[in-house]
């Protein structure tokens, strides 16, 4: 198989860091995720960050830095590793610039790009409280931890343009059952 770039994407809470590390895992494929990125060189986002004016300002910042690091990590690692593929995970769907950015490099490289595109299409209060228990279980910080910025997040979101395959992980899918859904997608 030709080494590709395969995009886990969708709105917060959506599974795409679990979706993608289990891909990873399998497949023996580098993973590169948004969140993780942004917590190496920022620390934990804030978990109100629209509390203020400053907070919210300090919070843009911190993502618009950290897409550019991952975009500029992905262009180096298809122009230096070229036997290799990648797996990226970032909330892509919300920046219509991002989807652009990832099809230039993949052409650029001329890489299959995959796009995995993660939707919670049944957001119940109770599946959103979930996975935000879980998170916190897992140690996971990313920046959406509480409802009310999921939904303001979530709302925020475009779909995506480019060529993809829906993996719907609300309940009762199973991380099992979308890892299989994502693979013999990526095999097809």
């Amino acid at each position: 198989m030709k080494p590709s770039l395969i995009v886990v994407c969708g709105h917060p809470l959506s599974g795409k860091s679990t979706l993608a590390g289990e891909l990873s895992r399998r497949l023996g494929v580098h993973w590169i995720d948004l969140d993780q990125l942004r917590v190496f060189y920022f620390g934990p986002a804030d978990p109100e960050p629209n509390l203020d004016a400053a907070t919210t300002a300090k919070d843009k910042a911190e993502v618009a830095a950290a897409y550019n690091i991952i975009f500029h990590a992905v262009e180096l690692y298809c122009r230096e590793f070229p036997a290799r593929s990648l797996i990226v995970s970032l909330p892509l769907s919300s920046r219509r610039f991002g989807q652009d950015v990832i099809q230039n490099i993949a052409e650029q490289y001329s890489r299959p790009l995959r796009i995995l595109w993660c939707n919670l299409r049944n957001a119940t209060p109770e599946t959103i409280d979930t996975r935000l228990r879980q998170r916190l279980l897992d140690g996971y910080r990313g920046a959406v931890n509480s409802r009310s910025y999921f939904l303001e997040c979530r709302d925020r979101f475009e779909p995506i343009e480019l060529q993809c395959c829906q993996i719907d992980t609300s309940p009762p899918a199973t991380v099992e059952e979308t890892v299989q859904l994502a693979l013999n997608y990526l095999a097809a």
